[in-house]
């Protein structure tokens, strides 16, 4: 009886050997990735723009509708949640890169290849990146938003906003962009653009 217990542990102790040296000794299997996005570290628009832009407030702002010091008081609410772990892959992506490109695709409104050709990121993970760090923001906003949007807040703008631009029932407009409208009764030229569009294009 033993003896067949003995031979029952030994198969077992085999076993369990062979199946850890095929798990230690097995490849990961090998994917192709764009030899285009390898060079990320060295020709990435992150890499060769950033620093730059950042001596320049008034490009920067453009690229990324916030001055340098906007940038890195947001930045510092969502870093540690954007920080890579250190097990993930080896091409990571550290949280200043993830924030910039999400900007840059918010202020731009270009398409999310666009934005992954010029930062070398497979449209893949640009996808996931974006969606991780707008999570984050409103995660963060949250917490300092202590406004309380009553009846009477909303009222007060739209009382606010009809003062200014004579436009009743309207809380505001988005900055950058242009709201076709009827021109009011002597607008004159206020109300036009360049390609004479009828608009109504500031906030208060």
């Amino acid at each position: 009886m033993s003896s067949d217990s003995d031979n029952s542990d030994s198969e077992l102790l085999l076993l369990a050997s062979a199946y850890y040296l095929m798990k230690k000794n097995r490849k990961r299997p090998s994917c192709h990735v764009n030899s285009y996005l390898k060079k990320r570290p060295l020709n990435g628009r992150f890499v060769k723009d950033f620093l730059d832009l950042r001596d320049h407030p008034q490009s920067f702002k453009e690229n990324f509708r916030t001055n340098p010091e906007q940038f890195d008081y947001l930045l510092s609410l969502v870093k540690a949640e954007l920080e890579p772990c250190p097990r993930s892959r080896g091409d990571r992506i550290c949280a200043t890169a993830k924030f910039a490109v999400t900007l840059e695709y918010l202020a731009s409104g270009s398409l999310e290849r666009h934005i992954a050709s010029c930062y070398r990121i497979s449209k893949q993970r640009l996808g996931k990146i974006i969606q991780a760090t707008t999570a984050s923001i409103v995660k963060s906003l949250e917490r300092l938003d202590r406004i309380e949007y009553t009846k009477k807040f909303w009222i007060e703008k739209s009382n606010a906003f009809n003062e200014v631009w004579n436009f009743p029932n309207c809380l505001g407009t988005i900055d950058g962009k242009h709201c076709q409208i009827r021109c009011p009764a002597n607008g004159s030229s206020m109300f036009y653009n360049h390609k004479v569009t009828t608009l109504v294009s500031h906030n208060v």
